[in-house]
């Protein structure tokens, strides 16, 4: 197969202050170019202001690549999100990779995770997690967010941003309000079935990462609101049960009463606090119920409506002549 033959497959990355590890990663994908691949890359900076990336970084590789330039930090999510809206516009935009510039996405897997889609087996490749550098606290961490996950949503996201998906799933995407929230977890939702094929992650090029507790506990629990219909069920049927399983017990407390086994005053200790019990649970079914209503689609966060509202800038890099 010539290299003219071959489908242009997009490489999309979200960038934040780490233009040394952008540089490199994208040095190493231009190695992959010589064996019969064609590329394009689209860099969102993502409000950078001590490092953001530079056309004249990227005059050396052998590709064409374009820097979308952001005018404020959206988070790399709606980042993403953007970037995605912005490729939806390319007809040549049949094949896209997504993948974090840091290094830990291997651009060596990129072939394999692209062969599935161009030979057309299946609309979406995702890299499944395989051995990490992680500490002892973030693998209990993450095994503790992998159950509740698979509890309050009957699903599992064994999976990261680097993936592959083809034109009609990139054209979807920008469509459905939960791609500005969390791009797994919008690709799990989409309809379209997913194919997982384990990955080990690399180590970052430079620097050190920015993630810390804190927006990793957020990052964790905007992948639950592309899922939320299916959490609200899930809840308001906890608090069902809750709520039978203490009337059942007022019941049985009152015939206990009746036959003289219990105690003075027992019955109304138990009573108080099933009571108290069940007005929690109603009270978090309330809220649940409120924060689902407010979680319809709304055009005014649709990627494909607002994305280009963000974008400051576009600069396009022509390949270097080979």
């Amino acid at each position: 197969m010539s290299i003219n033959s071959t489908p242009l497959i997009h490489i999309l990355i979200s960038v934040f202050e780490d233009r040394e590890s952008v540089v490199e990663l994208l040095k190493r994908i231009d190695a992959l170019a010589a064996a019969e691949m064609r590329f394009r890359a689209l860099l969102v900076d993502n409000g950078s202001l001590n490092a953001p990336i530079r056309p004249e970084d990227l005059v050396d590789l052998g590709f064409e690549s374009e820097v979308l330039t952001l005018n404020l930090n959206l988070g790399q999510q709606r980042a993403l999100a953007v970037g995605l809206a912005h490729l939806a516009e390319r007809e040549d935009a049949e094949v896209v990779v997504v993948m974090d510039g840091d290094g830990e996405d291997r651009p060596e897997d990129i072939p394999e995770l692209v062969a599935k889609i161009i030979s057309g087996e299946t609309p979406i490749t995702v890299a499944g997690r395989g051995r990490r550098q992680d500490s002892m606290v973030m693998k209990v961490l993450r095994g503790a967010y992998r159950a509740v996950f698979a509890l309050m949503t009957g699903q599992t996201l064994p999976y990261g941003n680097f993936s592959a998906i083809s034109g009609a799933v990139l054209r979807r995407l920008v469509r459905m309000e939960e791609l500005w929230t969390h791009y797994p977890a919008t690709l799990r939702c989409s309809g379209f079935p997913i194919l997982i094929i384990p990955f080990d992650r690399g180590k970052r090029y430079a620097g050190k990462s920015r993630y810390n507790l804190v927006s990793l506990t957020v990052h964790a629990l905007r992948s639950f609101v592309p899922f939320a219909e299916t959490l609200l069920a899930r809840v308001l049927w906890a608090c069902g049960i809750i709520v039978g399983l203490g009337l059942a017990a007022i019941v049985v407390g009152a015939v206990i009463k009746v036959l003289g086994y219990a105690s003075p005053g027992w019955l109304t200790l138990v009573a108080g606090s099933v009571l108290i019990v069940v007005l929690q649970v109603a009270a978090i079914a309330l809220i649940t119920l409120l924060l689902a209503s407010t979680g319809q689609p709304r055009v005014t966060t649709i990627p494909a409506t607002i994305g280009r509202s963000f974008v400051q800038k576009a600069d396009v890099v022509p390949a270097r002549k080979r």
